[in-house]
């Protein structure tokens, strides 16, 4: 887990003797491996970078695949060289802990801090509802913004405790204050349906 001084990145999938991926329910045939996840958040409420009917969440966690075969380079310039699954995180009472991520927040809240967690099995963050989600072809959220992502995006939202919304309002930027926002606001539909 890294704080890059814009969001905090966990990494290292690629080091692990069976990598995760995602493939099938409309990507076809290729195979997707994860290559990274982080956050996005805000001090209020309006951390997510997808609406659902204009409703803001939380958070929004972006698990980031690349299409199997392809360097980072080359997955930049192809239409579908990224496959980015979106989830939305919202605060409830009975939400579930993360307890492994929560720890490693509390140790990455200065720009570049980074901490090895263990542990953190990406199924861990998806939503009770796996059934539900969007699908576009879109482009990355981060400059240079490439028109290269496949997104599929949770509909119904992960419910979590209040304590990993905090810990994420705690995280700080480049300037050494916390991250007031990290998103980016919500684009025009453009060419997508």
């Amino acid at each position: 887990m890294h704080n890059n001084g814009h969001t905090v990145e966990v990494d290292g999938f690629d080091t692990w003797p069976e990598r995760p991926f995602i493939t099938d329910g409309g990507l076809g045939s290729s195979r997707y491996l994860l290559t990274q996840f982080h956050f996005h958040w805000s001090q209020n409420g309006d951390g997510s970078e997808h609406t659902v009917n204009g409703q803001h969440f939380d958070a929004e966690l972006h698990l980031v695949h690349i299409k199997e075969g392809l360097t980072t380079e080359e997955a930049h310039r192809t239409p579908d060289g990224f496959a980015v699954v979106g989830i939305f995180y919202k605060t409830a009472f009975i939400g579930r802990p993360l307890v492994a991520l929560q720890n490693g927040l509390i140790q990455v809240t200065k720009t570049d801090d980074s901490v090895q967690i263990d542990n953190c099995m990406p199924n861990v963050l998806l939503p009770t509802d796996l059934n539900s989600f969007f699908r576009y072809n879109g482009s990355l959220t981060t400059p240079d913004c490439n028109e290269a992502v496949v997104w599929s995006v949770y509909e119904v939202p992960r419910f979590n405790n209040a304590e990993l919304i905090q810990l994420l309002r705690t995280i700080q930027g480049e300037d050494g204050k916390p991250i007031r926002t990290n998103v980016r606001p919500v684009q025009t539909f453009s060419r997508r349906a």
